[in-house]
């Protein structure tokens, strides 16, 4: 009995990792077209950690606020003993991105624009 059931249970067993690695690969596109819409050109990884630091404040959770925090302050740490004098644009765009993630994938859309997003007046 076992036998019969295996063919199609692996047939399904296929579909269903064929379609979930579509729908990542797809998620994967959304979040980076949203990232890049919002990633700043006219600002510094230390500038945009100097936002989201003034901006967390504001968020409700305290677990989530913590985490993020730490988060942040080990990001900035790895950055500063990566970079060196003078120019440092792509390490910049490393950081500003690997911030950007970690912000979508913490508080989703709506957390990051609150986050990282700034305002006009």
């Amino acid at each position: 009995m076992e036998e019969v059931l295996r063919g199609p249970l692996d047939l399904l067993k296929w579909y269903q990792d064929l379609l979930l690695g579509l729908a990542a690969a797809r998620l994967a596109e959304i979040r980076r077209k949203f990232i890049d819409k919002y990633l700043p050109s006219d600002r510094s990884f230390e500038d945009w950690c100097v936002e989201a630091s003034n901006n967390i404040i504001n968020w409700p959770d305290e677990k989530q606020r913590d985490k993020f925090d730490s988060a942040l302050s080990t990001l900035q740490a790895k950055y500063f003993n990566e970079k060196k004098p003078g120019k440092n644009g792509q390490l910049d765009q490393k950081y500003k991105l690997k911030l950007a993630y970690l912000a979508y994938e913490e508080f989703g859309k709506r957390g990051f624009i609150t986050l990282l997003v700034r305002r006009r007046k």
